[in-house]
């Protein structure tokens, strides 16, 4: 047989000229190869009629194999103007908004059913993921340093989605109200929902089951669940405007350190941990929001007079600024240092604001409003010229 192969071969011409073609190859450039295999994997979606398959995607096998659906990293051109902005005209409402890991994708989660992925290199989006028996996804958020992206829908499921797979990972339910937030702990082991039915749920990544519940049987319903940086503290946020901070050792055990209440409160729509993780930003539905610091009786207030109520905050990488986004449209940044606002502007006809997000980097803020659209500013000169208002 080995012979015969041999007997087989091309002319030397022929041979030659397919090294040549060969070595052209070999040339490619390996960033510009990567770049179209991420492009094909993800550049047809289906839409499955399954309620167990939200979030499926139809893929081209042989090129999503080994690739990660943040793709090749990217750079925007600063300064970027204030209506430098995504929309979908079909939206209800942009409801969370995520950076993956490298930035390269923006995933936004909206009250149409459907999750968005956005190429933040061509600004179009490159997958349309959803449910026609949806209600709406209500959060929407990467695990740190992975290509997997989690959704949470108001009829109560949680989706774990990730490129190559024929369908996502769903969450079993519990008796579900809707999931009205999620996020993962730093080191993306467990992921916490924040359910209507009064309950927060700490799911573990590797068995995708509920490891704790965090239960106030008070509650009208938990609007908010954040990890601190260390991932050994969790702070949720219920409708009846009380915040709760709980420790949670490696035992899993969940334990309340600190409830956090304001009898002017209007609700509790988000909660923040500052980098050190010794203060958490409350944001409440009466337009304040209060800073507190763990372990002392009283906050401080951030208070906007004109603002209808806050839904959405944030705090940048640095720690240095709070990002504060209200029914009225606006995006204030705080100075923590004066804790004064040095970047507002505001307009007629504003829509609410309901999700923020910052970059990894930090380089780059993200406002997704009911009017369903994104905005997306530079922010590396926070303090000096860079605003977003939602118009």
């Amino acid at each position: 047989m080995t012979g015969s192969r041999r007997e087989s071969a091309p002319p030397g011409g022929a041979t030659a000229r397919g090294r040549a073609r060969r070595a052209a190859r070999s040339r490619t450039p390996a960033f510009a190869l990567g770049s179209v295999l991420a492009i094909v994997a993800i550049s047809a979606t289906a839409f499955a009629p399954d309620y167990d398959q939200m979030l499926t995607s139809a893929y081209n096998r042989p090129a999503s194999a080994g690739r990660k659906l943040c793709g090749v990293p990217y750079r925007l051109p600063k300064p970027i103007a204030p209506q430098f902005t995504f929309h979908d005209p079909r939206s209800r409402g942009i409801r969370g908004i995520a950076f993956c890991a490298n930035d390269s994708f923006l995933a936004a989660a909206d009250g149409n059913g459907h999750v968005y992925v956005w190429s933040l290199a061509t600004h179009k989006i490159v997958s349309a993921l959803y449910d026609p028996r949806s209600r709406g996804v209500n959060a929407v958020a990467y695990r740190p340093r992975s290509d997997i992206l989690a959704a949470g829908d108001a009829n109560g499921s949680v989706y774990l989605w990730a490129p190559g797979l024929a369908r996502p990972r769903r969450l079993a339910d519990p008796p579900s109200r809707g999931i009205r937030a999620l996020a993962f702990s730093p080191n993306g082991k467990l992921l916490g929902t924040a359910d209507g039915n009064g309950s927060a749920y700490i799911w573990s990544m590797r068995t995708d089951r509920v490891v704790a519940i965090l239960h106030d049987p008070r509650s009208r319903g938990v609007d908010t669940v954040t990890f601190s940086p260390n991932g050994a503290t969790i702070a949720t946020g219920d409708a009846n405007g009380t915040a709760y901070v709980w420790a949670l050792p490696r035992t899993l055990r969940a334990r309340l350190q600190q409830t956090l209440r304001d009898p002017g409160s209007k609700g509790v729509r988000s909660a923040a941990f500052e980098r050190s993780g010794r203060t958490i930003a409350i944001a409440d539905a009466n337009g304040s929001d209060y800073l507190w610091t763990l372990g002392r009786a009283r906050p401080r207030v951030l208070n906007d007079p004109v603002s209808r109520g806050i839904e959405a905050e944030g705090f940048t990488p640095s720690g240095r600024f709070l990002a504060t986004a209200d029914a009225d449209g606006h995006l204030f940044f705080w100075a923590l240092s004066i804790y004064r606002v040095v970047e507002f502007v505001p307009v007629r006809a504003a829509r609410p604001i309901d999700a923020v997000a910052f970059s990894p980097d930090g380089r780059r803020v993200a406002a997704g409003a009911v009017s369903g659209t994104i905005y997306l500013a530079d922010v590396s000169r926070i303090g000096i010229s860079v605003t977003i208002t939602a118009g």
